[in-house]
């Protein structure tokens, strides 16, 4: 049984709860990094806005906790979540570590609908505030159980 089944949570409500916490921690960077560059110029406190990014096994759950408890108000904070999908943890390291290497400028002819590309393109290379990974503990005990760490 999954530990949430528990508390008599649905995957859709754990999902908000996941949401509600990556919304939260965005409004506070964000209030926190504005206040730091308001002396800079509004353009300024705009480029440096916070985002987070989001890993997912299935995004089916994600996408309906979305859709159940959609607010106006969050739109702006929807906007700077990016959700990643992943099939394992290997994929998940793989993510984790090119993020770290420095890419030079790609031919515009190139699919730029990965993440890499993204962050370079639309947020000039800033880096994620927050990084969620849905079931990770449970991705690292099942491999290292199999002994594939």
């Amino acid at each position: 049984m999954e530990w949430y089944k528990v508390y008599g949570l649905t995957h859709s409500q754990l999902y908000r709860t996941v949401l509600d916490f990556v919304i939260m921690q965005l409004q506070q960077k964000t209030a926190h990094s504005n206040k730091a560059f308001e002396s800079w110029g509004e353009s300024t406190m705009y480029t440096t806005r916070p985002w987070a990014l989001v890993f997912v096994h299935d995004p089916k759950s994600l996408t309906q906790a979305i859709k159940d408890d959609i607010s106006f108000d969050n739109r702006p904070w929807l906007e700077s979540i990016r959700v990643c999908q992943v099939e394992n943890i290997h994929q998940l390291r793989a993510i984790l570590c090119a993020m770290h290497i420095h890419m030079e400028q790609t031919l515009s002819s190139t699919n730029q609908s990965d993440l890499l590309s993204w962050m370079q393109t639309e947020r000039d290379n800033q880096p994620p505030c927050l990084i969620v990974v849905k079931d990770l503990l449970r991705w690292m005990a099942e491999t290292t159980d199999r002994g594939l760490v």
